[in-house]
């Protein structure tokens, strides 16, 4: 587990979302309880890997700013490679 507010996000990283909810200027979207999986980061934008969300049932990508959180809790999880 990482803390997304002192680390630099990288691919492959994976967002935990629990009750998120994100607000923008003209809507707002919400994360009840989901995962994604980043492809790319750069700065506060990040390009997400995700599906069952929107009533689409494959793969899709989503652009995010984590500046636009209001609420809930977002969990960030880095893989490791097995040590040989």
């Amino acid at each position: 587990k990482i803390d997304y507010k002192k680390e630099v996000l990288k691919p492959a990283d994976i967002l935990q979302f629990s009750n998120v909810k994100f607000m923008f200027p003209n809507r707002s979207m919400s994360f009840p309880k989901h995962t994604a999986i980043i492809s790319k980061a750069e700065g506060g934008k990040i390009l997400i890997y995700q599906q069952n969300f929107n009533n689409k049932r494959y793969v899709d990508t989503l652009t995010i700013e984590l500046a636009n959180i209001k609420g809930g809790k977002l969990e960030v999880y880095r893989p490791k490679g097995k040590q040989i």
